[in-house]
Parts: C-alpha cells; sequence; structure tokens
C-alpha cells in the first residue's frame, strides 16, 4: 500500500507538530531557537513508508515485540539516502559505515535494534545525532596508538593519514556536541533523545581511549534517567511497560549495560545511589523465577544481579574504609583519564568488612546460585542450538563466575583466601578462551569494539588475583592477544596492568617455586590510567608482618 502525503514542513517542525513556516533553506522557527532546521523532505504515515522517529505508539511495526532482530543494512541506507542532509560525500560514506558495519556487529551475540533501526531513524530529523553517528564512523577506522602516536609513512603518502582523520571525527563530534547544547538551551529534547546522545557520546569517548570523561558522561546520563524513574515513583503512576516497544526495550537494555560499566570500572557516584539501585532491585531478585522461560529472562535477570552486586561493592568500599589500606599519592599531572581515588579502584579491599557487609555478601552469592538453577534448563536446551546462543551461554557462565568472586573479595582480608576461588579463576580463563576468537572476529568492523560487558572484566580478576601461575599466564596471553575492548574495558590494558602485579609478587621467587606466600602478593588501591597515551600509573600495597598488620605501597608506571 503507499504511503499518504503528510506534510511538506521541514523534518523538525513536524516531528515537533508545529506549524512550518516552510522558509527555504531553512525556517524561521528552527533559526529563531537556534536549532539547525533538518531540511525538507515527504514523510509518509503508512507502515511500508518511513516511520517517524519518537512516535513510540507507531514503533511496533518495526520490530514485532521482543524479537530484537537487526534491520538489513542496506534497507537503512537506501532510506536515510532520501532524509538528512548530509553536507559532504565523506560524511555520507561514514554515516553508512557505522549502520552496515558497526550496529550490525557492536551488541556482539546479544540482538539489538537501537544501534540498526533507533538510531540511524533518529538521525533523520536530530542534527546533532546524526553528527555523533558520523563521528563514530570516522573513529571505528582509527586505531588509538595511531591517533597518539605519529602516523606512518604509509598513511602519509595516501594522503589520509590517522591522524586526520581522527581531526574530522573529532570536528562532527563537536558539531554533535554544540547541537547537544542548543538543544538543551532551548528545551527542544526529550529523555529519548538524551539517552541515546548519551549513549553516542559514551562510545565516543571510549573509542579514542577517553575512559575518565566517558564515564562521567554516563554518570550524567543515568542520573537524568534515574530522575525519570524516581519522578514515576514519587507520583506513584505505573511505569510504562519495558516491552512498550521492542525498541524502546533495547534503549533501556543499552542504559542497564551502561550502568555496569560505571558501577564495574570508575563509579565516583555517593552511597545514596548506590543503595537506590540495591533497594530497587530487592523485590524483583526475590521474587526470580524459580525456572527461566528463555535466554532473554535469564540474561536480564543476572544483569540485574550484576548491577546489585557492583553497586554494592561500592557501598562496601565506602563504608568498609578500603581508602585506609591506600598510601599517600602525589596529585596527577594528567588530564581526561581514568583516575581512580584512594580505595576506589574496580577490586579493592576493605580494611574492615563488617558482619552486615559479610552477611550481605553471603545473601547475594546465594542469589548467583539460585539464578543458576533457574538457568539450568536454558543452558541444557541450547547446548545444540544456534552459535549466538552459545556464546551467551558462555558468557553468562563467565560472568556468574566473576561475581561469585568478587562479592568474596568484599570479605577477604588477606590474599591467600583468593586461593579457595581456583576452580572459578579456571572456568573463567577456559571459558574465555573458548570463545575469544570469535568476539574479536565478529568486533572488527567496529574497531574490535563491543558495547555490553562480556569476558574483559573476567579476565582482567584473574590476570590481577589468581595466583596460579599457569591460569594467570593464560590470562595475561588473552588479554594481549588482540585490541579487544569492551566499553570502559580495553583488552590491551587490563593485559599490561595483570603483567605489572605478575612481575610484583613473582620479582623474588625460586626456580621451580609455584607458591607466592602472602608478603609477596599485592592488591590495587588506586591508578590513574591514559588509555589514549597508552601509559598508566598504578598504586598497590603488600601486607608485611606476622598477621599481615605492616603495609607496604608499591607503586609503578607502565606502558604498552
Amino acid at each position: 500500500m503507499p504511503g499518504i502525503r503528510r506534510s511538506t514542513g521541514c523534518s523538525l517542525c513536524i516531528k515537533r507538530r508545529l506549524k512550518c513556516d516552510e522558509k527555504r533553506p531553512a525556517c524561521e522557527r528552527c533559526q529563531k531557537y537556534g536549532v539547525e532546521c533538518a531540511g525538507y523532505r515527504e514523510l509518509y504515515t503508512q507502515c511500508d513508508g518511513y516511520p517517524e522517529p519518537g512516535d513510540a505508539e507507531r514503533c511496533q511495526f518495526l520490530v514485532s515485540e521482543g524479537s530484537g532482530e537487526k534491520a538489513s543494512p542496506q534497507w537503512l541506507i537506501n532510506q536515510i539516502n532520501s532524509g538528512p542532509a548530509f553536507e559532504s560525500e565523506q560524511d555520507l560514506r561514514y554515516f553508512r559505515i557505522f549502520c552496515q558495519e558497526i550496529a550490525t556487529t557492536i551488541s556482539g551475540p546479544f540482538k539489538s535494534s537501537l544501534w540498526g533501526r533507533l538510531i540511524p531513524q533518529i538521525s533523520e530529523t536530530v542534527p546533532f545525532i546524526r553528527h555523533a553517528v558520523i563521528a563514530i564512523g570516522v573513529l571505528s577506522k582509527i586505531s588509538i596508538k595511531a591517533i597518539s602516536h605519529e602516523a606512518t609513512a604509509a598513511d602519509e603518502r595516501d594522503g589520509c593519514s590517522q591522524r586526520s582523520r581522527h581531526q574530522y571525527a573529532l570536528q562532527q563530534y563537536g558539531k554533535a556536541l554544540n547541537g547537544m547544547r542548543k538543544a538543551i538551551e532551548v528545551g527542544e529534547h526529550d529523555l529519548r533523545t538524551a539517552m541515546i546522545a548519551c549513549l553516542l557520546a559514551f562510545l565516543f569517548e571510549t573509542l579514542q581511549g577517553r575512559q575518565g570523561p566517558a564515564s562521567a558522561i554516563a554518570t550524567s546520563g543515568l542520573g537524568l534517567f534515574q530522575d525519570y524513574i524516581s519522578g514515576y515513583s514519587n507520583r506513584s503512576e505505573k511505569l510504562p511497560s519495558p516491552s512498550y516497544c521492542a525498541l524502546e526495550d533495547d534503549l533501556i537494555q543499552a542504559v542497564t549495560s551502561l550502568d555496569l560499566h560505571v558501577a564495574s570500572f570508575l563509579d565516583q557516584r555517593p552511597l545514596a545511589i548506590h543503595q537506590r539501585v540495591i533497594d530497587d532491585t530487592a523485590e524483583a531478585i526475590f521474587r526470580m523465577p524459580s525456572k527461566f522461560a528463555d535466554l532473554v529472562e535469564a540474561r536480564n535477570y543476572l544483569q540485574m544481579i550484576m548491577r546489585r552486586n557492583f553497586h554494592f561493592k561500592s557501598k562496601a568500599q565506602i563504608l568498609g574504609k578500603a581508602v585506609e589500606l591506600a598510601g599517600v599519592r602525589e596529585e596527577s599531572t594528567w588530564t581526561e583519564t581514568a583516575e581512580f581515588g584512594a580505595g576506589k579502584v574496580p577490586f579493592s579491599r576493605l580494611k574492615d568488612p563488617s558482619s552486615e557487609i559479610q552477611a550481605a555478601c553471603q545473601e547475594y552469592t546465594s542469589d548467583i546460585y539460585r539464578w543458576l538453577d533457574a538457568a539450568s534448563n536454558i543452558f541444557d536446551s541450547v547446548a545444540d542450538s544456534d552459535l549466538s546462543s552459545r556464546l551467551i551461554v558462555t558468557l553468562l557462565k563467565i560472568q556468574v563466575n566473576l561475581n561469585i568472586i568478587t562479592l568474596a573479595g568484599i570479605t577477604f582480608t588477606t590474599e591467600r583466601a583468593f586461593d579457595m576461588h581456583h576452580s572459578e579463576f579456571r572456568a573463567i580463563t577456559e571459558l574465555s578462551a573458548s570463545i575469544y576468537p570469535q568476539l574479536v572476529s565478529s568486533s572488527q568492523n567496529s574497531g574490535f569494539y563491543s558495547f555490553d560487558i562480556g569476558i574483559l572484566p573476567a579476565i582482567a580478576i584473574v590476570g590481577t588475583q589468581c595466583r596460579d601461575r599457569a591460569i594467570r599466564d593464560e590470562a595475561i596471553k588473552l588479554l594481549h592477544s588482540s585490541p579487544y575492548r569492551e566499553g570502559v574495558w580495553d583488552g590491551e590494558a587490563a593485559g599490561a596492568i595483570s603483567a605489572w602485579v605478575r612481575m610484583i609478587e613473582e620479582e623474588e621467587h625460586e626456580p621451580g617455586e609455584h607458591y607466592i606466600p602472602e608478603s609477596r602478593r599485592i592488591f590495587f588501591t588506586g591508578a590513574d590510567v591514559d588509555l589514549y597515551h597508552t601509559r598508566a600509573k598504578l598504586y598497590a600495597t603488600q601486607r608485611k608482618g606476622p598477621r599481615g598488620e605492616d603495609l607496604v605501597f608499591r607503586e609503578g608506571l607502565i606502558r604498552w
């Protein structure tokens, strides 16, 4: 059935349902509010035409509820070509790279329509989203080392160096940021657009190795989303169903992943925020079904448990006086880095894990085993299933072991206590090795980058806290094997940091010696990681003395 012509106004006025004066080349209403006019085109209201982004009521025809199927890249390009006003062929080329390469691989084995459908559609009428998409398309073709060091002679001969591409990406990103600011100033933004802008900015910053700014952007966006949720709670109104629209569900899933990145990495949020997440997830986790209906439900519950656990970890680090185990350090002169304050690194030790903290860890660990029981039927059913489902099951098993070790580590006051988790360390390493080549291969088109947390935090915990030499060596070898990244987590950086721990702990070992005594083991208390310049300052502590009462502080500067 052919589409029905709806209006000849500019795209932004139609989206905002405002009367457009239809002045050319830009309408006066857009100029009045200081926003970039998106131009004029024919819009269609029927399902075989191109949908209006922002109309949640019409989302369902795009993807059947819960399917999360990816869009056909060529279909997207054919539709997009008739809409956004690209400023150059170069803009269009990198927009296509995003749609055809990044959007189809960035979510890994997890199906999501966010990157391939919703974001390109919204870029139709929101110029700053379009500029961010173009910037990411450019950046996906650049390596961090290439833009932070001198360009190669081959690049210069081609007349298009990595550095010049990086400048072009920064120009597009600058346009995106300016557009975001103007939209905020004139009130031309909604939660959906704001969260997509946050996700794209986070993606851009992590792609260029600026983990500190990326974490700050994510924290800001998550605060906005939490305020929205709290607004409904305060008014005693029912929240829209997560399955209200499949696209909206994928956006919420991405926001959940964003929170996991912050909570597992560089979390500067106050205690009240951590407690709110713990409280908000308590009832749902308590009522977790005894058997999951499918793999999607199993993953959603594990992500909820992980969010609760990592927020609890941050809470415990504050209440457990982790800062008191750190030495004095000079103020850093580096800028725009991931600077972890004393006692705030991902896996800090507590000076005083109270009985309340220990009891909570036991309770939360039991939730993980309840989840394993509920997922057992799903694990059995996908044994002979498609590759994507088997990958997801393996990732979930890795994350289960990561959570078990993380919760146990919160209660430990000695490093040798980690030896009892030898089986979890081995499971993480073996499972990760079994899928690592597939994860790396499938992420090549997105700059060896995956948005969701997968295996890197788990392999990093093996590299820094497992003292079985064979297992740790294999984990570090895995981290060094490719430039693979998951959000703020970088495999090469994690490998270099783990290798530094190994060097410190084994610097006095005797030939044939396998056991590392407590006095030689270290734990991190702080760090300043500069991924852009491939360097890090590391701060750690050793317990010495008969009862580990004497603290020795170690620090080092590493490059990779």
